[in-house]
């Protein structure tokens, strides 16, 4: 995989809350990830924007962009999770562990895309100081055995969270902003 987006939505409806990050890789060193918090109903969203490559972090703080030498190097950390979890033996590894933990619920079309939908009713989640049980639903794509969304959702008397993870592969510029 030369380039991704993964965006990750998580909400709780009783409370009208939620929060979404967006995380942008694109190979050989740029990541760039974006995240908004709605802490309240009617509240004007938060975000928070940086971007790393190989040399530099930028971040977006209030209405400019600041520069910073990497202290680290998180495009080569993401690059190793990356190659270790989109490999042929961790995807066939991982179709199997679905196939283990997860009943096969059919097939459906996603973007034009035939999916494998696997679904599994026993999902632990930590909901409003509470373990309850909820349910993940995970499209795989019949042809390369990518993942390409989960949805997993929890409820109790207490709380209500549904978190959705959509993953893109291909076709992500990251340009380097102007300090």
């Amino acid at each position: 995989v030369d380039a991704m987006r993964i965006t990750n939505r998580v909400e709780y409806p009783m409370k009208e809350t939620w929060r979404e990050t967006v995380l942008e890789y694109q190979r050989p060193g740029r990541t760039r990830d974006v995240s908004t918090i709605v802490s309240a109903p009617g509240k004007e969203p938060t975000v928070a924007q940086r971007i790393f490559t190989t040399e530099n972090s930028y971040i977006y703080m209030g209405d400019k962009w600041m520069t910073m030498p990497a202290s680290q190097d998180p495009v080569a950390l993401i690059d190793e999770a990356l190659r270790l979890n989109t490999s042929a033996k961790r995807l066939d590894s991982a179709h199997r562990g679905r196939q283990v933990f997860q009943e096969l619920e059919g097939t459906e079309d996603l973007d034009g895309k035939e999916m494998q939908v696997w679904v599994q009713n026993d999902i632990k989640v930590f909901l409003e100081g509470e373990q309850v049980l909820g349910t993940q639903r995970t499209w795989v794509g019949a042809d390369d055995g990518l993942v390409y969304k989960m949805v997993r959702e929890a409820q109790s008397d207490k709380g209500h969270e549904r978190a959705t993870t959509l993953y893109e592969y291909g076709d992500v510029t990251i340009e380097i902003p102007e300090a």
